[in-house]
């Protein structure tokens, strides 16, 4: 039998992203699903979602520099960065070593930094619903598939604004709302 942890500890829950495992974890916006980027944790989460392979998750970064490590920022879009972030907005780039583009948000929230700050990665992240379902507002509103089937759940009481980030393609001129 598969056994979920519960933990309020970030360390426990970056020690568990480290060790490649999948995560339920109040984001500032929506509770998520986050693992590190690796195809393994990508095909665990698409399988734990019944999410189609075409929809790529969103990256969280926890800072500039993470984020240029994984996408071309053009001048004219530093404007928008400076305005954004850190907060709820998912900004859409080129990807820096591979042809596509990549949806990198950097969170405003304290405990999401912390976080972010542990694993010293960016972090693969999707709403914790199954696909085509509405977002979960609280930790009981989440599927029981995947509150059983994930590995760690966060479980520290944490304010979230229960709206998704706004995403914005800035590979257009101008950018394009997406969502």
């Amino acid at each position: 039998m598969h056994r979920v942890i519960h933990t309020d500890s970030l360390a426990e829950t970056a020690s568990a992203i480290l060790d490649q495992k999948v995560i339920l974890f109040p984001s500032d916006t929506l509770w998520g699903i986050s693992a590190l980027n690796t195809p393994q944790t990508q095909d665990a989460i698409y399988h734990l979602k019944n999410r189609p392979l075409s929809q790529p998750f969103i990256i969280l970064a926890k800072d500039l520099d993470m984020v240029n490590s994984i996408a071309t920022i053009e001048p004219h879009q530093q404007t928008w960065i400076e305005q954004y972030w850190p907060g709820p907005f998912t900004l859409i780039f080129d990807r820096k070593e591979a042809s596509g583009t990549i949806a990198i948000r950097i969170p405003k929230a304290p405990w999401v930094q912390e976080l972010l700050t542990l694993v010293n990665a960016p972090l693969i992240s999707t709403s914790a619903n199954l696909s085509g379902h509405p977002s979960p507002l609280c930790l009981e509103d989440i599927d029981a598939t995947i509150r059983t089937r994930v590995d760690l759940i966060y479980t520290a009481d944490v304010p979230l604004s229960n709206t998704a980030s706004q995403l914005w393609d800035m590979t257009q001129s101008p950018p394009q709302r997406r969502r």
